[in-house]
């Protein structure tokens, strides 16, 4: 079992944050914001109701306004650690005001859906804008917001897109809201028998058009998005409290032990009594946090050690590449020589 499920660092001075973390698993969850961000080390899936990819280090992902997603791999023994950017489409207002009607067409940024070249400068620019976020050098807000919109401009580029009409953004943000009236109501009565009739009744809707929201809008039906709900907070409990596993059971909303262990089993590849003797640390729970049981701030210079450990590997993969070779008779095939002739 790791040390920590979920380890992340936040720095919420400005109107533009950056996050830099380690995990096993990001429950579904959605924020205004919009989300470039990029795999170090593990290899998680990435869900959202339209893409279900597995990412790999060096994986690209973005994520639109609003847009559900979840993170997760196979099991918490394996966690990854990621980078990601997050700013409201509102930071462009002032001179790029249709950025908020923006809404990307793709999730898994690859070399293969937009171009190797392309890939790498995304890669290179987050990395940079990431170094000057953390770093915090004289003037480091100026650097930062330089460096976001050059990276913008460059996703702009290579990812496919659609602009929202005015109307179509009204609809947008009424359908938003709505699925956030949903997630607010779960969050608050988790402890409680939930069901989804209720909700349609709450909302005027019937049951299948309520069933097909959540499973298009949330990218899964609504019993597993609860059942994970559940288990993210009986976690935080387990290494909380001292409370036995039936009490916490109880308090979260499953009607008995067994099937508290099937969610944890699902979710976390473990049962709640291992997760417990995991030795599992909760400095802080940071406010309508969704990555786990719990978060502990990680301090900046960890976070800048991260980044320039990627940033030399990029310096050095580009020394080699620009190294000449020495005797390219010894290197390189011989025009005309066939391939065969090669050992």
């Amino acid at each position: 079992m790791p040390d920590n499920l979920y380890e992340i660092i936040r720095y919420e001075t400005t109107n533009f944050k950056c996050v830099c973390g380690q995990s096993s698993a990001a429950m579904p969850h959605s924020h205004r914001e919009i989300e470039l961000g990029l795999i170090l080390r593990g290899r998680p899936r990435l869900i959202t109701p339209g893409a279900d990819c597995l990412l790999r280090p060096g994986s690209l992902w973005l994520i639109n306004p609003y847009e559900t997603h979840a993170m997760r791999t196979r099991s918490i023994r394996a966690p990854y650690a990621f980078l990601a950017l997050q700013l409201s489409m509102s930071f462009f207002r002032q001179y790029f005001p249709q950025a908020e009607y923006v809404r990307f067409g793709l999730t898994d940024l690859t070399p293969a859906t937009v171009g190797e070249e392309r890939h790498a400068l995304l890669h290179s620019l987050l990395l940079k804008t990431a170094r000057a976020y953390f770093a915090q050098e004289p003037y480091y807000a100026l650097r930062t917001a330089g460096c976001i919109n050059t990276l913008l401009a460059e996703v702009l580029e290579a990812v496919p897109h659609s602009v929202l009409t005015d109307l179509e953004l009204r609809k947008d943000d009424a359908r938003l809201a709505r699925l956030q009236r949903l997630t607010d109501y779960i969050e608050s009565h988790l402890g409680e028998k939930i069901l989804l009739s209720d909700l349609a009744e709450r909302e005027g809707l019937t049951l299948p058009y309520i069933s097909q929201l959540f499973a298009r809008e949330v990218g899964q039906p609504f019993q597993r998005y609860l059942t994970a709900m559940r288990c993210r907070r009986a976690a935080a409990l387990l290494v909380e409290t001292d409370q036995s596993l039936t009490d916490i059971a109880m308090a979260c909303g499953f009607s008995a032990l067994k099937y508290m262990t099937q969610g944890f089993r699902e979710c976390y590849d473990c049962t709640p009594a291992e997760l417990r003797a995991s030795g599992i640390r909760v400095a802080r729970r940071v406010e309508q946090d969704s990555h786990g049981p719990g978060s502990a701030e990680l301090s900046r210079a960890q976070s800048l050690r991260w980044l320039e450990e990627q940033l030399k590997g990029e310096t050095d993969d580009a020394k080699a590449s620009a190294k000449p070779v020495d005797n390219p008779s010894k290197n390189s095939t011989i025009e005309g020589e066939t391939e065969g002739a090669i050992k």
